[in-house]
C-alpha cells in the first residue's frame, strides 16, 4: 500500500510544530536567562522561601510550647540526653559484673 501524495503527513506537521516551539522556547529562555533582573528574581525568591521556612519553624515551634509539647530540637536534646544516661548505665553495670566476679576477701570470725 503506497502513501497518495496528495495526502498531507498529520506526523510530519506535528513533528514541524514542536521543532518550531523548541527554538521558540529556547531562544526565549536563553535570552531570559542571560538577564540580571532574573537572576535577581530568582535570588529573591530563594531568599524569601528560606525566610519562610524559618518563620514556619518558629510558628511550630510555639504552637508546640504552647500546647505543652516537645518541638524537634527537645527531642533531639532529650533523645542525647537519653543516650549518655545509657551509656554511663552501661559503664556502671560493666564496674559491678567486674566485681561481682572477684572473689571477696572473707573476714575472719572473733570466737
Amino acid at each position: 500500500m503506497t502513501k497518495d501524495p496528495a495526502t498531507p503527513d498529520g506526523a510530519a506537521f506535528v513533528r514541524d510544530m514542536l521543532g518550531q516551539w523548541e527554538s521558540i522556547a529556547q531562544e526565549f529562555g536563553s535570552s531570559l536567562l542571560k538577564t540580571g533582573e532574573f537572576a535577581r528574581t530568582v535570588n529573591n525568591a530563594t531568599a524569601a522561601s528560606v525566610k519562610a521556612r524559618g518563620v514556619g519553624s518558629e510558628v511550630v515551634s510555639e504552637v508546640l510550647a504552647a500546647a505543652a509539647m516537645p518541638s524537634r530540637a527537645d527531642v533531639a536534646r532529650l533523645t542525647e540526653r537519653i543516650d549518655a544516661v545509657d551509656a554511663r548505665l552501661a559503664r556502671i553495670e560493666a564496674l559491678l559484673e567486674s566485681l561481682a566476679g572477684k572473689p571477696k576477701k572473707a573476714k575472719k570470725a572473733k570466737g
